[in-house]
């Protein structure tokens, strides 16, 4: 004899098969929602409208932005959201010329890229090769290939490394800060037993060690434009106190360093 179901027990079955279909459509419904808004964030990122359009440049002469751009991952036409303005910065500045670079972007289709470039201040010359020099002392490139118009040169008692390197050679960095702030005639500084010479229209010029570059520089235009004669030596190692010797009485500076 079949025994029959306690109809509370059918009714608690019926709860709980409810309970488990409603579950499961709430689960489906969430995980639609999930898939749709993803869906649409990713249509979002991809929208023509969301598109790098512009590359917009500032401060760059001689600096290949929109090739270090495109080495770092940005080019026209990528999505600006997925745009790495870090990356974009580090690549960038693999750049001898950049001393400082700023990538940003701006919706809804610009990445705007501003950039402080180096200034080639100075020739370092050597028998391995001329290069060009900014103030820190980074190498920029070859003379020969760069149009520039140095204040000076130095004679650089160690050969230069390659693009992008440092000057290391302590006598020489303070003689490219000489040049950068020397408004005067074009100059020639070498290194003789621990000081820096200088050759200059006519006048030798003792500029010592490699302390108060600037200042000696400054010192040095007034000295000349109270008007010196032609062969006379002149002695900046102090900036503030410069003595002249004239022609009859300067002797040549010692003999340069190799």
């Amino acid at each position: 004899m079949q025994q029959s179901v306690d109809p509370r027990i059918q009714e608690r079955r019926r709860k709980v098969q409810a309970n488990r279909s409603r579950t499961s459509a709430r689960r489906l419904v969430w995980l639609l929602f999930i898939v749709a808004t993803l869906a649409g964030g990713a249509w979002i990122v991809q929208s023509p409208g969301l598109a790098v359009k512009e590359i917009a440049i500032d401060g760059a002469t001689r600096t290949p932005v929109e090739r270090l751009l495109a080495e770092g991952g940005v080019e026209k036409g990528d999505p600006l959201l997925l745009v790495d303005a870090s990356a974009a910065e580090a690549s960038l500045r693999t750049s001898a010329w950049v001393a400082d670079v700023a990538v940003r972007k701006v919706f809804p289709s610009t990445v705007e890229v501003i950039v402080l470039e180096r200034r080639p201040t100075a020739i370092v010359e050597h028998r391995s090769g001329d290069v060009a020099v900014a103030l820190d002392g980074t190498i920029l490139g070859a003379a020969a290939d760069l149009d520039i118009s140095p204040s000076g040169k130095v004679l650089a008692s160690v050969a230069p490394g390659d693009v992008g390197e440092l000057i290391v050679d302590p006598l020489d960095r303070a003689a490219i800060r000489f040049l950068t702030a020397w408004e005067g005639p074009f100059a020639v500084i070498s290194q003789t037993k621990g000081e820096l010479w200088a050759e200059l229209d006519g006048y030798t010029v003792r500029l010592g060690g490699p302390t108060e570059m600037e200042q000696k520089a400054l010192s040095l235009e007034a000295v000349l434009l109270e008007g010196q004669p032609t062969g006379s030596m002149i002695n900046v190692i102090a900036p503030t106190r410069p003595t002249v010797l004239p022609p009859e009485a300067a002797t040549s500076p010692p003999a340069t360093d190799p």
